[in-house]
C-alpha cells in the first residue's frame, strides 16, 4: 500500500489535521527563512524557501501530490521537532536571547503536540483513533 492510499483512507477530520499541520510548518518555516533571508542577505535559504513552497502546494492540492510528499509528512516532523526543539533548548538554557526564529519555533513544537493522534493514525494506516479514543 502507497503512502498516498494510506493517506486517502484516514477519516476526513485526520486527513485535514495532517494537511493543516503540514500549512502551519511549512509557513512557519517559510517565514523562517524569509527572516534568514533578511537577516544574512545570502541566497542560501532559497532552496529551504522554495522547498517549503513546494509542500504548501502540495497540502493545498493534495490529490495533484507525488507520492514522496507523503512520505515525507512523518520525516518533515521529526526534523522540525529535532531542530525548533534544539532551538528551544538554547533559549531556555540562556545560551541565546529570543528571536522571531524562536518563536516560530516553538509554534512549531506545539503544532506537532497538537496534531499529534493525527500523525500516529496516519503512521498506523488507519483512520481510528488511536488509543484514548
Amino acid at each position: 500500500m502507497t503512502e498516498k492510499t494510506k493517506f486517502f483512507q484516514l477519516t476526513a477530520a485526520h486527513q485535514l489535521r495532517l494537511r493543516s499541520l503540514m500549512a502551519l510548518l511549512a509557513a512557519s518555516n517559510l517565514l523562517q527563512a524569509l527572516l534568514s533571508l533578511s537577516a544574512t542577505g545570502s541566497l542560501s535559504p532559497l532552496i529551504t524557501i522554495a522547498a517549503n513552497v513546494a509542500i504548501l502546494y502540495c497540502t493545498a492540492f493534495i490529490t495533484k501530490a507525488p507520492d514522496y510528499y507523503f512520505r515525507l509528512i512523518v520525516w518533515i516532523v521529526v526534523v522540525v521537532v529535532i531542530f525548533d526543539g534544539l532551538s528551544l533548548s538554547a533559549v531556555l538554557m540562556g545560551r541565546s536571547a529570543i528571536t522571531a526564529r524562536d518563536v516560530l519555533s516553538l509554534v512549531d513544537v506545539i503544532s506537532v503536540a497538537v496534531f499529534a493522534r493525527s500523525l500516529l493514525a496516519y503512521r498506523a494506516g488507519s483512520g481510528a483513533p488511536t488509543s484514548g479514543g
